[in-house]
């Protein structure tokens, strides 16, 4: 199909369409040597290589050729190499499209870079973009994770249209940077904004509620999601609970939220559960949660550290040195990444 396009543009003379057909090409030259990251550190180093070799071997670089590339190594998570091809285009004098910018700020929240995502949010000014809905949520998203949460709440009110993924977005960034009541304030002004909610913006009023000690008005979001917007509870739900009650010291009503919920635990719930039992010193009850996530990840390293923690408050240093003796063999034999760009 793709062929057809350049020949058709082609024989018509359409400087336009043939620009967009070769762009189209090089974007599925390049994807095909990324992979879905289920092979080794090394076959993904040479694929990574060549895919940059390819790049660097194309006659009609263009904006969409450059934006695969740099989607392409944000996928397979090779963050700071896509930076750097993102300041390479700029440097060459390319425009970037919203989509190139919302992968760059991405990479930036992902790395907690905010000196570049300053930079990078600056010339998005310079070059006169609008903030629309998915840009602006980008930018959100990246101060918040880089803990810069007045700027995020800046760039959130001077959006002028938020989607229900804005909102999301602004209530998990207070949530996670200390302002759990804020977060809470938030979602009411949501609420009378006339967006409904979805499932997801209760992920972020629970972990809000959660950060801020909110049991009791945890509870009754949780009630509410279903009984007022028929929203099904799922396993991040749960999750949020069993952290509220962790870090609020409950750790019996933690348990039963587990046991009682009508699907089986993540790691995420378990760590949760884990950071609970650490917090509060029962070490009893970390033991076996710290066995629940061995036998889910067994080369979960968190999981074995505040374990050791938990040992090392109770004064058990044999337990610590074996458990420390363990992670050490999880160290053992792993493959270092690589950079096709230095």
């Amino acid at each position: 199909m793709h062929w057809v396009l350049i020949k058709a543009a082609a024989v018509a003379y359409s400087d336009g369409l043939y620009r967009k057909a070769h762009a189209a090409q090089d974007r599925l030259i390049l994807l095909k040597y990324f992979t879905s990251g289920q092979d080794d550190a090394q076959l993904q180093c040479s694929r990574q290589g060549r895919a940059l070799q390819a790049f660097g071997e194309m006659s009609h670089r263009t904006e969409v050729s450059w934006g695969a590339v740099i989607d392409a190594y944000i996928d397979q998570g090779f963050l700071t190499d896509a930076l750097q091809l993102y300041a390479k285009m700029r440097s060459l004098g390319h425009s970037a499209s919203n989509a190139i910018l919302v992968g760059a700020f991405g990479a930036c929240a992902k790395l907690q870079d905010l000196a570049l995502g300053r930079i990078i949010h600056g010339q998005v000014e310079a070059m006169g973009l609008q903030l629309n809905v998915t840009l602006g949520t980008s930018l959100v998203d990246m101060y918040s994770k880089c803990g810069a949460i007045e700027m995020a709440m800046e760039v959130f009110s001077r959006m002028p249209v938020k989607s229900v993924a804005s909102w999301n977005c602004m209530i998990n960034g207070l949530a996670m940077n200390g302002g759990g009541s804020a977060a809470i304030g938030l979602f009411k002004e949501m609420q009378a904004s006339g967006l409904g909610p979805n499932s997801a913006t209760f992920v972020g009023v629970l972990h809000a509620c959660s950060h801020g000690g909110l049991v009791n008005e945890a509870l009754e979001y949780f009630s509410c999601m279903r009984e007022l917007y028929g929203i099904e509870t799922n396993v991040k739900h749960y999750g949020c609970m069993v952290d509220l009650y962790g870090r609020a010291g409950k750790l019996e009503k933690a348990v039963d939220v587990i046991r009682t919920m009508p699907m089986k635990p993540d790691i995420v719930i378990w760590g949760a559960l884990l950071g609970g039992c650490k917090k509060h010193g029962n070490a009893k009850l970390g033991e076996l949660v710290g066995a629940q996530i061995m036998k889910l990840q067994p080369h979960k390293v968190s999981g074995c550290s505040s374990l050791s923690d938990m040992y090392a408050m109770d004064g058990r240093w044999e337990d610590v040195i074996s458990v420390r003796r363990m992670m050490l063999d999880m160290y053992v034999g792993r493959e270092p990444g690589c950079s096709t760009l230095t």
